[in-house]
């Protein structure tokens, strides 16, 4: 418990490692850096020792939980006419970690309005028994209907189905896909984090590279200009030699002379 009093405490103190969003303002390194440092010391606690992506996740987990708590605990609310109820109690813990992630992300949107979708089945009913294959709405009729009705729903929903009368009498109402998504799926989520993670080891791998470049060059340059030296040294001693040389013959010239 020491620990996760720990980690409540420090993202207290860092709340964009609340939602794990990044900006231009809080980068994924800078967030990379913070977990880093946490988990250096819930590490010296004496208690379980985990990566700092493993904190993360376990991070990830507490909010999960304490959100879908809150959702079950605002359900039997409902249930009770909004009256008390001992289900599903929050903590102390728990409603600290909800002050953090925002009732925004719990609830959804304060403003937002959520939009109904009547069908109407009389006209389906009141047909006569033998009638095969009756289409109450075509699908361009529940298309638009659905998108006047969802213009101002925080999610789009579509249905992909009409509704069949049988020769039986009964009707069929054929499987409907109902997909409101408010959330980003995980598969989805971790792909951009991967993508992250990649990008940012990849950066690192070029100034390493770039170093690597940099340093050969340098040292490049000073063997060349060693080099330049030598040769430079190599001239002037090769031209005194030349000239000792000269006079060396001149004197023997004069000797041979003298002799003669």
């Amino acid at each position: 418990m020491e620990q996760k009093r720990l980690l409540i405490e420090f993202i207290k103190k860092h709340e964009k490692l609340a939602s794990g969003k990044f900006s231009n303002d809080f980068t994924y390194k800078q967030s990379q850096l913070l977990w880093q440092e946490i988990s250096n010391l819930l590490n010296s606690c004496g208690g379980a020792e985990k990566d700092w992506k493993a904190w993360r996740r376990t991070w990830q987990d507490i909010r999960s939980r304490t959100k879908s708590k809150r959702s079950k605990y605002m359900s039997e609310r409902g249930a009770t006419g909004g009256g008390p109820h001992d289900k599903y109690p929050m903590t102390d813990y728990e409603t600290e970690v909800l002050d953090l992630i925002k009732s925004v992300s719990v609830e959804g949107h304060a403003n937002s309005q959520e939009s109904d979708t009547d069908f109407n089945f009389d006209a389906a009913f009141n047909t006569q028994q033998q009638q095969t294959n009756v289409v109450l709405k075509s699908p361009q009729t529940v298309d638009d209907e659905i998108k006047a009705s969802t213009s101002k729903a925080p999610a789009t929903c579509n249905i992909l189905s009409d509704i069949i009368i049988r020769p039986t009498g009964k009707p069929v109402i054929p499987k409907t896909v109902l997909a409101c998504r408010k959330r980003v799926p995980k598969t989805g989520r971790n792909k951009f984090t991967n993508a992250l993670e990649a990008s940012e080891n990849y950066r690192i791998s070029l100034q390493h590279k770039n170093k690597i470049k940099t340093d050969y060059y340098k040292q490049k340059l000073q063997i060349l200009e060693r080099i330049a030296v030598a040769k430079e040294k190599s001239v002037l001693a090769k031209e005194k030699i030349a000239d000792h040389l000269g006079e060396v013959s001149f004197i023997l010239e004069g000797m041979k002379d003298a002799i003669l």
